[in-house]
């Protein structure tokens, strides 16, 4: 059994502020993500900490009270739309308490806040991040030549170069690459069961 899957979402579990384990794990998964998001933000890093503090606590506060609703958009949008107002807001605050800045600090805002592709992005920047965990997943399970045969291809090398470079016949490299391929699709949808609790 994959020990990504669980009996509910992540986000589920979360949603009980009593269940401190689940929340740990929530913040183990979303903490690095949300710090990536504002630094894509360029968020000045004297506040980068506080903000990315303080969308942790909205989210803790606000997650009991999320629906998801398929209609509405994913736990994501709605995430994103935190990440954008608790920056605003902060951004906001640093104006009226630093007047030196406030030029700076106004270009940003008025950036942020012209800003509609923010929800999209980090949608792409979310699968990019749900990739790079399964992949630190499957590299645990596999060795040698199967991960190099998909490194390999991944920076598109044909199935004859491989096959080449590490010696192996050309259908073993298609076999190789398959497994692979299978393993990380695999892992993907298991973190988005746990994470989001969608299949």
């Amino acid at each position: 059994m994959n020990n990504w899957q669980t009996r509910q979402s992540l986000i589920d579990r979360a949603r009980d502020s009593n269940d401190q384990d689940a929340w740990e794990e929530f913040c183990k998964f979303y903490d690095p993500f949300i710090t990536y998001i504002l630094n894509l933000q360029h968020t000045p890093s004297a506040l980068l900490d506080d903000v990315r503090q303080k969308v942790l606590i909205k989210l803790w506060q606000h997650l009991p009270h999320f629906n998801y609703n398929r209609e509405l958009g994913k736990f994501r949008t709605w995430m994103s739309r935190v990440i954008k107002h608790t920056l605003i807001d902060e951004l906001r605050l640093q104006q009226t308490r630093h007047i030196g800045l406030q030029s700076i600090l106004e270009h940003q805002l008025h950036t942020m806040q012209s800003n509609d592709t923010l929800e999209q992005s980090i949608e792409e920047d979310w699968k990019i991040y749900l990739t790079k965990k399964a992949l630190e997943k499957i590299t645990q399970r596999f060795r040698g030549k199967a991960m190099s045969v998909f490194e390999l291809s991944m920076n598109h090398h044909s199935s004859e170069e491989i096959a080449k470079l590490l010696n192996l016949k050309k259908n073993t490299v298609y076999r190789l690459r398959q497994r692979v391929q299978l393993a990380l699709r695999e892992e993907i949808q298991a973190l988005q069961q746990l994470l989001e609790g969608t299949p």
